[in-house]
């Protein structure tokens, strides 16, 4: 018979370990192809050409692996022998090769698996059976605690990860005072006790515009729409003349999103453009409005007169670049509500200066209510780029177009795909 089909495998029946030994029904099956006759199963010392007798204690359930390592050879070291032995019953010895244990649940019960690799240290002879067979070989597993521990070679500990940053602080509130209570409050889902503050605070400030502003917040985020544009076209009511007032009380009257808030911001958008049509937002947020309510026409033309004035640029840098892309998006507009007119508006188009975007494009657009005063727009990108006055392009794609540092803006920044880019 051929010696190099011969392999013996172990499966473990059942574990346990309680007090200083315990033994288990631990199986090994020799294997054989055609032939007769006994095989040798040769140890550590024997020729190359023999195999090596192997039994190995295996169990299925998964589990969470607590160690795994290679048990030194005794003899080679010279140290004591491990505490796990295995024996035949003629006294033939297998020593531990490997070791392995991990922690297994299988709900309700949770136990430690091993796993154990022995290796022949002697030579052991089995009978052959008649043709292909098996010879199935118990053996007893014994563990003992009189046996001093082998002590296992130094295994590389795994570097300690990086300690995890220290969340970076909280940035303070930028609001303070009764507007910040509110707004806390709202952050915090108390939005009885924002309308209560806002009204108390009101009713304490009647002409407080910031109480207002407050009061529309707090009817916003609790969805009393109604509320919220009685709250905010108040400010057009206590400050008709101001044009800043009227495009901040515009603005907030379009997010509140119903009808009579939109007309009623359309109204205060007209009128603060008749007021100072000098500011680039008076024009920008009435051509928006425009075309958000679907009059992609009207808006074309209030943006073509804006064009027109052709004075916006000395105190507003880059304003009419942004104009000029403002009525491209217009005509674009017009086109898709109107194709059949579309040589029409690109001719107009082309005739009051505006440009198109020939790739898909981005844009962010900063304005603010507020005159000779400087905000500046900062843009962060996925790499860590960031694009500011100082630095007005990022190397990812994208440019700021200018500094507006006398107030009300607007500052854009544009990021273009390139032709073709998804």
């Amino acid at each position: 018979m051929s010696q190099k089909s011969c392999h013996a495998i172990a499966a473990l029946c059942a574990l346990a370990l309680t007090g200083t030994a315990l033994a288990s029904c631990q199986t090994a099956t020799a294997r054989w192809g055609r032939g007769a006759g006994p095989t040798p199963m040769a140890g550590p010392g024997a020729d190359a050409g023999t195999p090596r007798a192997r039994a190995r204690a295996a169990a299925t359930p998964a589990g969470i692996e607590l160690a795994s390592y290679a048990v030194p050879s005794a003899r080679a070291t010279g140290r004591r022998a491990p505490p796990i032995s295995l024996a035949t019953a003629d006294g033939a010895e297998l020593e531990l090769v490997r070791l392995s244990g991990r922690s297994v649940v299988q709900a309700p019960l949770g136990f430690t698996e091993l796993r154990l690799a022995f290796e022949a240290a002697g030579r052991m002879t089995f009978p052959a059976p008649g043709g292909d067979g098996a010879v199935t070989i118990v053996y007893p597993l014994v563990f003992s605690q009189d046996v001093p521990q082998v002590t296992s070679p130094e295994v590389p500990a795994a570097p300690a990860p990086e300690p995890a940053p220290e969340p970076a602080p909280p940035l303070p509130s930028p609001l303070s005072g009764p507007l910040g209570r509110v707004m806390s409050a709202l952050g915090n889902g108390h939005l009885k006790e924002a309308i209560e503050l806002a009204h108390h605070w009101y009713a304490q400030s009647p002409g407080e515009t910031l109480a207002l502003v407050a009061l529309g917040e707090a009817y916003e985020a609790a969805g009393e729409r109604g509320q919220a544009a009685r709250a905010y076209g108040s400010l057009v009511d206590m400050f008709p003349w101001r044009a800043d007032v009227r495009r901040f009380a515009g603005s907030r009257l379009e997010r509140v999103a119903i009808p009579a808030a939109l007309e009623l911001a359309l109204d205060s958008f007209r009128k603060a453009r008749s007021d100072r049509p000098d500011h680039p937002s008076s024009h920008r947020l009435l051509a928006f409005a425009l075309l958000k309510q679907g009059r992609p026409a009207e808006a074309f033309e209030v943006l073509t007169e804006a064009l027109a004035r052709r004075s916006l640029d000395g105190r507003f840098p880059a304003a009419e670049r942004v104009l000029r892309e403002d009525l491209g998006l217009a005509a674009a507009a017009w086109i898709k509500a109107e194709p059949a007119r579309g040589e029409e508006i690109l001719g107009k188009l082309r005739q009051a200066g505006g440009v198109t975007e020939q790739e898909g494009s981005l844009r962010f657009v900063l304005t603010w209510e507020t005159d000779a005063n400087d905000v500046d727009l900062h843009v962060y990108d996925a790499g860590g780029g960031h694009a500011w006055f100082q630095q007005p392009a990022l190397e990812s794609g994208g440019e700021l177009y200018a500094d507006v540092t006398q107030g009300y803006g607007p500052e854009c920044f544009t990021v273009r795909l390139a032709r073709g880019a998804g």
